[in-house]
């Protein structure tokens, strides 16, 4: 619910008008210009302007800079709650939000790409441009920082192994999003077979520009550990609402960018 008490007046302004298509953009300001003078160009980076190109699409720096760090905030906020959950000393590598700092980053992980000892027979150059978001390999450690021992990798290879992408996507495209996130790893499913894994099974999480949040996001939670519903619900009620923050943000960010222009004088 957007009446939740954690999101200012101005949050869910700009989550309504995003959500019934009255966000102001170039796009509409050409539709409503009877002159036919008005670009529909967004004014950054000078590709088609629309509501969800000012909510994930634009290429300019600063507004890209928004966008990847939503991505990161995200995928962390899901990772650490994985790490709470049952499979949690399982969760082998994390891409995503490695650049964070110290304090925001997830914490007591091996490795950020994948490790050497599953891709012996990978190319090295190749294996750094194998990056899932999350990587969890069933190796009932009884701690996060044990060694893996090369019984325990043996005998992993028997055992599921769960890709995990995050992926931010227009509220009414979540299920094309997931078609293609399930082609991006199709170089990492080949190398991880040859180097005689298990086919893993991808997991991926979408969440709406705007907070939405589908059943199936909630049941890959569930797969990936996270069997306490209070727990699911509250990180839930957080992804909606700090999706809906990064909106207003990348709004907040273009109106000052426009402004800076001149367009509104």
């Amino acid at each position: 619910s957007l009446l939740n008490g954690t999101l200012t007046e101005a949050e869910v302004r700009t989550v309504q008008k995003y959500r019934t298509g009255l966000l102001h953009n170039q796009k509409l300001a050409a539709r409503y210009d009877k002159t036919g003078k008005t670009s529909d160009r967004c004014p950054l980076c000078g590709r088609h302007d629309s509501g969800s190109h000012i909510a994930g699409g634009c290429t300019d720096k600063q507004m890209k800079r928004l966008i990847i760090a939503r991505h990161n905030k995200l995928g962390t906020m899901i990772l650490k709650a994985v790490q709470r959950g049952r499979m949690g000393n399982d969760l082998v590598m994390a891409d995503v939000g490695k650049e964070l700092s110290a304090k925001n980053r997830l914490s007591g992980l091996r490795y950020t790409s994948i490790p050497v000892w599953m891709t012996q027979r990978t190319n090295p150059f190749l294996r750094k441009k194998l990056r899932p978001d999350g990587l969890l390999v069933r190796l009932d450690l009884k701690r996060k920082n044990s060694k893996v021992t090369r019984k325990q990798m043996r005998e992993a290879k028997k055992k599921p192994i769960y890709i995990i992408e995050v992926k931010v996507c227009s509220d009414t495209n979540h299920e094309a999003k997931m078609i293609q996130a399930t082609k991006q790893h199709d170089q990492l499913l080949y190398e991880l077979h040859r180097n005689n894994w298990r086919k893993p099974t991808q997991i991926t999480l979408t969440i709406g520009a705007s907070g939405t949040i589908t059943n199936k996001t909630v049941q890959g939670l569930t797969k990936l550990g996270i069997e306490d519903k209070v727990q699911r619900d509250r990180l839930c009620k957080n992804l909606h609402n700090t999706a809906i923050r990064y909106l207003h943000s990348l709004v907040v960010e273009r109106r000052k960018r426009e402004a800076a222009l001149g367009l509104y004088s």
